[in-house]
């Protein structure tokens, strides 16, 4: 009896699924998005294609002794990952963990960021990790 109850939910899931996502101009020339074609207006069908990595690049500026500089916390994913990755490629660095270092959450809190981790190198900062991200303020 549950599965006959999930059908309909099932159903609508998909058929939103494959819907998409459509791009439409109205008649005061201004840009609409929505997952449902409008019915008296030309619409095109949008192509997404989704970041899974959580990178972003400034060239914001942090004094510091270090080459390498993270900003992390205790359950991060992405900010394991990345400490893996120093390690496995023999690269110095300093971590800042934000719940365990009172300064450290201060110093982040300025940024005004809310994503771990935040590595610098240098003045060139990578908010997120990713290997090719690293890379770009890595090369000297």
């Amino acid at each position: 009896m549950k599965f006959i109850s999930l059908i309909p939910l099932i159903f609508l899931f998909i058929s939103t699924a494959h819907s998409g996502v459509y791009k439409w101009v109205d008649q005061n020339n201004e840009i609409h998005y929505g997952d449902k074609r409008p019915k008296e207006l030309e619409a095109e069908k949008v192509k997404i294609k989704v970041n899974t990595e959580a990178s972003d690049y400034d060239n914001s500026t942090i004094e510091t002794e270090h080459d390498v500089v993270i900003y992390t916390n205790n359950h991060g994913r992405y900010c394991k990952i990345a400490k893996e990755y120093f390690e496995q490629n023999n690269i110095a660095y300093t971590e800042y963990n934000i719940e365990n270092d009172a300064d450290a959450k201060k110093r982040y809190d300025e940024m005004g960021l809310t994503i771990v981790p935040v590595i610098f190198v240098g003045e060139k900062r990578l908010v997120g990790f990713s290997v090719g991200g690293f890379k770009k303020i890595y090369t000297k």
